[in-house]
């Protein structure tokens, strides 16, 4: 896991480093990224860990619109399927790229945006906010993987819909200041969406 993650941030410091650049595919590799799954007995939303095949330019805009991307399982039963399991796919969410740069302290500032224009009218604004809070922390988990010297996100929001009379912590459209790991606002996204009874699986990220 050591040799993976050392491997992925070389990969990510070749790529990035000391420059901003727009979203270019340049190698293959396999690279983790995390979706969120509802546990099927408690109904708990959970971050867990995945990985796929990669055409990298930018690594983190590859994870992000892996996050957003079916994860197939098999189901077993009369009429034996496969299924999609990852809550945040076919939700309408599109994340944009804006820019990245890893600073001289190996510091990765990533920008990007989220369209949620097409969840507002699929979902509602209660139902978008949820899937977009979730989005913002499997982003973010996402970065955990590939920044290990830490990170910076800059999420904008477009679309979001007004908040008021809605449960929870506000998602605001603008960053003000960037998310990092030790972000309240994330924190307080975790407490109020992730593994709310503890039966999340030992290896999934909330």
């Amino acid at each position: 896991m050591k040799r993976t993650l050392l491997f992925i941030a070389l990969v990510v410091a070749g790529l990035v480093v000391g420059q901003r650049h727009s979203a270019h595919a340049t190698v293959d590799v396999f690279l983790p990224y995390h979706y969120a799954y509802a546990d099927l007995q408690s109904g708990d939303l959970c971050l867990a860990r995945h990985q796929f095949w990669a055409q990298i330019g930018i690594p983190p805009a590859s994870q992000a619109e892996a996050s957003v991307a079916p994860v197939m399982v098999y189901r077993q039963g009369p009429g034996a399927f496969p299924v999609d399991i990852n809550v945040l796919s076919n939700t309408g969410l599109v994340p944009r790229y804006v820019s990245d740069l890893f600073t001289e302290a190996g510091v990765l500032d990533y920008a990007m945006r989220l369209d949620m224009s097409d969840s507002v009218a699929e979902l509602g604004a209660a139902g978008a906010v949820e899937v977009a809070k979730l989005y913002l922390l499997a982003m973010a988990a996402n970065l955990d993987t590939i920044a290990p010297d830490g990170w910076r996100l800059d999420l904008a929001f477009d679309g979001l819909p007004p908040q008021t009379g809605l449960p929870g912590t506000p998602l605001y459209a603008d960053t003000i200041w960037p998310y990092t790991t030790g972000s309240g606002l994330l924190a307080a996204y975790r407490a109020e969406l992730l593994d709310r009874h503890g039966t999340c699986r030992a290896e999934v990220a909330p």
